[in-house]
């Protein structure tokens, strides 16, 4: 899979999948950082569905500056052609001189 190296650290908003042909059972996927899921339990797209927006299901850490972020199609469930977003958010260090 491609990897997404990150230059900054950031949080997580939510995971967007689409799939060209919906699948014919639940197709399942997990987001790692250097290895180690960023998420509380796979995320699914449910059968019969092309598409799903996802929120609430990652864990508390932070991905770090410099960690390499990819996606691991678990069970692709008879879909194909798979796209699969990671919305996130930069967590910005205060400025110097600001209190």
């Amino acid at each position: 899979p491609s990897a997404y190296y990150m230059d900054g650290e950031y949080e997580r908003v939510a995971v967007r999948i689409y799939a060209e042909k919906a699948p014919l059972r639940d197709a399942k996927f997990d987001i790692l950082a250097d290895g180690v899921s960023i998420l509380t339990s796979q995320v699914e797209l449910a059968k019969g569905n092309n598409s799903a927006e996802l929120e609430g299901d990652f864990s508390d850490t932070l991905i770090e500056e410099g960690s390499w972020v990819y996606c691991n199609m678990v069970d692709a469930g008879g879909g194909n052609n798979f796209t699969v977003q990671l919305e996130l958010h930069q967590v910005s260090e205060d400025e110097p001189g600001d209190d």
